[in-house]
């Protein structure tokens, strides 16, 4: 088999799920064959990863929600600097990037 990248090893992965759910109940060895392609795609993908320590990893990301019903609107602050003004009760964010792992206070 060829080396691919990390990505391309998912894509295939995902080619094969996909014709592997197609056939799940019209056809069982085709259905067996895909899913077994797509286990090894798989694989293939994770070991890739392992041995590449240059993948791009995501940033920490939080979400926050006003769920208390008797508070009332809210500023939410992280490592003190407001970030939202006025969180209202049953709202919620949007994802909120955070720069690196760590520690903050919020």
């Amino acid at each position: 088999m060829a080396n691919y990248s990390f990505d391309q090893y998912i894509k295939k992965a995902m080619k094969y799920d996909f014709l592997a759910n197609y056939y799940k109940y019209s056809d069982p060895s085709k259905h067996i064959h895909y899913y077994q392609k797509h286990l090894y795609y798989i694989q293939q993908a994770i070991l890739t990863s392992s041995e590449n320590t240059n993948l791009r990893v995501n940033p920490p990301q939080i979400r926050i929600l006003h769920a208390s019903p008797d508070s009332p609107s809210v500023d939410i602050y992280i490592n003190n600097k407001r970030v939202i003004r006025n969180l209202t009760y049953k709202q919620e964010t949007d994802y909120i990037e955070l720069k690196e792992p760590g520690r903050y206070t919020i």
